[in-house]
């Protein structure tokens, strides 16, 4: 059940749906991963990068690779902030493209 909550907090800062509460789900999210740092990165985010649409898989292994394991709250914050940008990026990118084309 944690990964569930784990989820809609990465959705939340991914669709900026709650803009305003970002810092404190950021440490919300690290707080629920820190309970088990290997499970989160190595179940959760694989399983959230691989549900993720608009995305083709050269950009998902990119950003579980850039995700860096770090167990310290700076740290893990600013790869949150990264991955965070680094996927609406991809996804601007992607849906500006015509149909057809090659996706970045």
């Amino acid at each position: 059940m944690l990964l569930q909550f784990v989820n809609v907090f990465l959705q939340a800062l991914v669709y900026r749906s709650h803009d305003l509460l970002q810092e404190e789900i950021t440490i919300t999210l690290y707080n629920m991963a820190a309970v088990d740092f290997d499970s989160f990165y190595s179940a959760f985010l694989p399983r959230f990068l691989g549900g993720c649409e608009g995305l083709t898989e050269s950009q998902k292994s990119e950003l579980g690779k850039n995700f860096t394991p770090d167990k310290d709250l700076p740290s893990f914050t600013q790869s949150i902030h990264r991955f965070v940008g680094d996927l609406r990026y991809y996804r601007l990118c992607n849906s500006s493209l015509p149909s057809g084309t090659v996706k970045f």
